[in-house]
């Protein structure tokens, strides 16, 4: 990841791209003049680290183990909570575009876990 792109990750901002190759940065209020700047200066930058990010094949990972109910839900939970903030994710999610870095990451986790067995009946086993 580019040095750019970790500065503003580290000052706690999520950055994206957007379809028109313009920065996405978030939340506002954690922005100083200084954060705007360090952007401005560092735009082509920030925006080659993104399209690298998104372009780039998922690293292999090995299976992960079965998660409780629990885990599960906090993996679920932290995925639902960026999506539904982040123009980028939501945008993926409907077909367009791809997510953005802090959303790849999670749907990649998200995605692995497989979904701990039921332990209440669904309508498929009660008409079974």
């Amino acid at each position: 990841m580019a040095r750019a792109l970790e500065t503003i990750r580290a000052a706690g901002l999520t950055v994206s791209l957007t379809d028109d190759r313009r920065l996405f940065v978030k939340p506002a209020d954690r922005i100083t003049d200084e954060l705007r700047e360090f952007v401005r200066a560092h735009r082509v930058e920030l925006i080659e680290s993104l399209q690298a990010e998104q372009s780039a094949p998922p690293t292999p990972t090995k299976p992960a183990p079965a998660l409780t109910g629990a885990e599960w839900a906090t993996l679920d939970k932290a995925y639902q909570a960026h999506h539904l903030t982040c123009p980028a994710c939501i945008a993926s999610g409907k077909g367009y575009g791809l997510r953005c870095g802090t959303g790849a990451a999670l749907w990649a986790n998200y995605d692995q876990a497989s979904e701990p067995p039921r332990t209440t009946p669904t309508r498929k086993d009660v008409r079974q």
